[in-house]
């Protein structure tokens, strides 16, 4: 997809980010789940790709405090790195990190600039861009000044929902709010009325490779 052809949110709010948080230990994995092979490209490069080629103006990538995957493997990706010094509040701490860096604030998150951000955890590397697409298109029905219009949209494949989740930028305020329980998942639950849905063709967004027997079972081999 060129870039004049990219589908977008509103006319006056109109940059769309990809967030993928990349800060925690994978300790299920065992090692570092960004950096391991997708038939031929780690999982941080597909789903970089997958969010550029869909779409997205800007992609973020959240590493840790001990660096890892590494500004320079980012940056190879096409994406911006965003440090979050402190992963240990879960990935909540990665979705604030990346509001801030794209200037939303409690007070001033849906006059911040950014229509909305698709959440992407590193583990489900095989989305497509089109799926990628699907969701971006649903950003138009968005309104941050509408508290009955969707703000939050989901691919779905054969009846099953996953990611990356496209949160609206009238959702910002409550991410950023320091008394949040449960991290994004409070927030995509607390707003089920203004979920949508994008039937896309790709297993990719239900697809979780979490732990080694996830690699196996995904590639047929050991990670």
């Amino acid at each position: 997809m060129l870039a004049g052809d990219r589908p977008r949110a509103t006319s006056g709010m109109d940059v769309i980010a990809g967030v993928i948080p990349c800060a925690g230990a994978s300790r299920r994995m065992g090692r570092p789940k960004a950096l391991l092979d997708a038939g031929g490209r780690s999982f941080l490069e597909r789903i970089v790709s997958a969010h550029l080629d869909g779409g997205c103006d800007r992609v973020l990538v959240v590493i840790g405090p001990d660096g890892t995957p590494g500004v320079a493997t980012v940056r190879r990706a096409g994406a911006e790195c965003v440090r979050n010094p402190d992963p240990s509040f879960g990935p909540i701490s990665s979705m604030r990190a990346a509001l801030e860096a794209l200037g939303a604030s409690p007070d001033s998150a849906p006059s911040s600039g950014v229509a909305a951000v698709l959440w992407h955890p590193v583990d489900h590397p095989l989305v497509s861009a089109e799926a990628v697409e699907a969701l971006i298109r649903a950003a138009r029905t968005f309104d941050p000044d509408d508290d009955r219009a969707p703000a939050l949209a989901l691919p779905r494949y054969r009846g099953g929902s996953g990611h990356p989740v496209l949160i609206g930028s009238a959702l910002f305020g409550e991410l950023l709010a320091p008394t949040l329980e449960d991290g994004v998942r409070t927030v995509t639950r607390r707003h089920e009325e203004r979920r949508t849905y994008r039937d896309v063709e790709c297993a990719g967004v239900t697809q979780d490779i979490d732990t080694p027997g996830d690699y196996r079972a995904a590639f047929g081999r050991d990670p």
